[in-house]
């Protein structure tokens, strides 16, 4: 997987040069987002105690849900870029507590493409804990061996305040389990067209 945004042209290469082409690229944006003007003030992680799993109202947390909405919206526009789509007309967002025991088997969702942005975490002691990783399902070519592919190789976005991942929808998907004192209050967006 790449992590730049802009789509990488492929030119025609002289006959008789040699090398490697990376062909099968698969664009993932990972930043970390300045939160001030997003998130209310004084918003921290949820309390852990309560469901595993809770959709709450923008409006309860965010300062500015159209900043939040256009910062994802970018990240998604650079990933229909690197894949020759268009750009997404807009987005569905959902803000989500995620709580101790809280995790997300592989999926996968039917969007070009899925963000999601950390608004508040509490910190865990193991460092994976609630994190979101991506992995590419494509399968490798046969006795093929080849150094550098993308495939079986995984992203770990780690679930502290500020990250911010997107990636095309068809990407695999999980959230690693919370630890039981761990809480963080994520939004989800994923595109429309």
């Amino acid at each position: 997987m790449t992590t730049h945004t802009g789509a990488a042209l492929i030119g025609a290469r002289p006959i008789g040069s040699s090398g490697v082409e990376r062909l099968w690229g698969t664009p993932v944006v990972i930043e970390s987002l300045d939160l001030a003007d997003i998130v209310m003030p004084n918003i921290t992680a949820p309390d852990p105690v309560g469901e595993p799993f809770e959709v709450i109202p923008a409006s309860a947390v965010l300062n500015n849900e159209e900043a939040l909405r256009a910062e994802l919206l970018t990240s998604m526009a650079a990933l229909a870029a690197g894949q020759g789509l268009l750009e997404p007309s807009g987005l569905e967002l959902e803000i989500q507590v995620w709580r101790g025991g809280f995790d997300r088997p592989a999926f996968s969702v039917g969007a070009e493409a899925i963000a999601w942005c950390v608004l508040a975490a509490s910190e865990p002691i193991n460092q994976e804990s609630g994190a979101i990783a991506l992995t590419d399902p494509r399968p490798a070519g046969p006795q093929t061996a080849m150094p550098g592919l993308p495939w079986g190789r995984q992203f770990v976005i780690r679930c502290t305040a500020g990250a911010h991942a997107a990636a095309p929808g068809w990407l695999t998907c999980s959230v690693v389990p919370l630890e039981q004192s761990q809480s963080a209050l994520v939004a989800v967006a994923t595109s429309l067209r």
